[in-house]
């Protein structure tokens, strides 16, 4: 088996070359192994069951690493981890995003769902912002540009009642959001005073009502107006006066409420 520029030659005992075919083979000459696909090495990058392998521009295989990287594989790039294709995969490099399909090649100029690739592979939003997360973080992409997005937070307030609670809602623009909750205030108590009840003026017991809604939070009961009531003693009739009667007055206002005759 001689090598003669990129091709394999395979020789009989006698010298003389024979029909053998080497395709989708490894041909060992010497310290050096190369692929073999129809007789001719491949050189450079070449992926082999799924793993990319270093063949350099002179076809001899190498072990070299490759990891966490976008490479060339003839007019194809691929992303690769430890020399395996990761398939089905958005990754962010060199401030671009690309997405890599089933088959773990990049995709160029075309749509995937809703989104768009150009003919260098990277995303391109089509004029607006859109937000993408690759490896659990979030990425803003504006035209084919991409960064990591920072959080801007617009807050709404509903402010919480006396009995009900209020909440904040903080919104991002790439529509993270979140709601913390304002407790309910409890009512402020403020103190209805008593009212002393008159001879003839209904009073009023202390009441207890809320300065911020106004709900009535112990209810002012009524006294009823009256009289303190004093007995004037009936005086019994003499020969010479003339007697009187029983009678009542209010020893609070002097008013008579029973008169003597």
């Amino acid at each position: 088996t001689r090598l003669v520029g990129d091709r394999f030659y395979s020789f009989g005992p006698d010298g003389k070359q024979d029909k053998t075919d080497f395709d989708h083979q490894y041909v060992t000459v010497g310290n050096d192994q190369y692929y073999v696909i129809n007789n001719i090495i491949v050189k450079n990058y070449f992926i082999i069951n799924g793993e990319v392998i270093d063949f350099g521009s002179d076809g001899k295989k190498r072990d070299t690493v490759i990891n966490n990287k976008i490479i060339p594989v003839g007019d194809r790039k691929y992303y690769v981890v430890n020399n395996i294709i990761i398939i089905n995969i958005f990754v962010f490099s060199d401030g671009h995003i690309y997405r890599f399909g089933s088959d773990g090649a990049m995709l160029v100029s075309t749509k995937d769902g809703n989104y768009v690739f150009g003919s260098d592979g990277a995303m391109n939003s089509s004029g607006k912002t859109i937000y993408v997360e690759v490896d659990k973080t979030l990425y803003e992409v504006s035209g084919s540009a991409a960064k990591k997005h920072e959080h801007k937070y617009s807050s709404e307030t509903v402010e919480p009642t006396c009995t009900e609670d209020g909440h904040t809602t903080n919104t991002c623009d790439c529509g993270d959001s979140n709601t913390k909750k304002i407790p309910a205030k409890g009512h402020t108590e403020a103190t209805l005073p008593a009212v002393k009840e008159t001879c003839t003026t209904d009073g009023k017991t202390e009441g207890k009502y809320c300065s911020e809604c106004n709900k009535t939070l112990v209810e002012q009961k009524t006294i009823p107006a009256h009289h303190t009531e004093v007995v004037d003693p009936a005086v019994a009739a003499t020969c010479e006066k003339a007697g009187k009667t029983e009678g009542k007055h209010c020893s609070a206002c002097g008013k008579t409420l029973v008169e003597q005759t």
